[in-house]
């Protein structure tokens, strides 16, 4: 199973709505993934106060959860109200305004009303690390404009400090890390078409292979 991040933006006021009996359609709900990384910018969208805790019932066991989940507009206009210490904090790489907008434009054009992550894969990978402290401290730190934020969200995103290449320019790029890099800022499509599909050659392929990946939330996770 790959590690993966999922951005969803859906009607469903609980994390993880891709648990349980509620109405979830990937097609429709899953608004980007990541492979092996927490974006730096979906973490932009997000304050410590938007964490959430659910109580889930997995094979018959109890199953707690935490995960961020904010109404969408107020998260995308969190986002582009922290371009401008993002683009302080990344001077040295060209800055990030553009990718802001393109992450938001995204989540604009979504039928949902609320965004959140799914973040169980991720946390699997990292189980070193209290996920949900490191997410709370993050977050704390982010909306001071507290720049040791980044010690948390760089490792998170695993996110390479050279110059950010516009994704138009970074899929001609010979360097896969300058594409890379695109994914470790905003993440990439899962089902739904995204604006920087040039990034990969083979996008409707990934979309199909997608589709018919069997999804099973915390599988990688033993309930306590």
């Amino acid at each position: 199973m790959a590690n993966r991040a999922y951005l969803t933006v859906c009607d469903h006021e609980r994390i993880y709505p891709w648990l349980g009996d509620l109405p979830f359609d990937p097609a429709r709900d899953v608004a980007l993934a990541s492979d092996g990384c927490i974006p730096v910018l979906w973490m932009c969208l997000f304050s410590a106060g938007d964490l959430r805790t659910h109580r889930f019932t997995l094979e018959g066991r109890p199953l707690e959860a935490v995960a961020p989940l904010a109404e969408r507009a107020a998260a995308v206009a969190r986002l582009r109200s922290r371009a401008p210490v993002l683009e302080r904090w990344f001077a040295e790489q060209g800055g990030v305004a553009p990718f802001v907008e393109l992450l938001a434009a995204h989540l604009d054009a979504q039928p949902g009303t609320i965004v959140s992550m799914e973040l169980e894969e991720i946390e699997a990978l990292h189980g070193e690390y209290d996920m949900v402290d490191v997410m709370r401290t993050a977050l704390t730190r982010l909306e001071a404009e507290d720049e040791s934020c980044l010690r948390l969200l760089l490792p998170l995103s695993t996110l390479l400090r050279r110059r950010f290449l516009p994704p138009a320019e970074a899929a001609l790029s010979e360097e896969r890390e300058d594409r890379w890099n695109v994914y470790r800022l905003i993440g990439g499509g899962w089902l739904l078409p995204t604006p920087w599909d040039d990034l990969d050659s083979q996008a409707e392929l990934h979309r199909k292979l997608n589709a018919s990946r069997r999804r099973g939330p915390f599988d990688t996770r033993k309930p306590a």
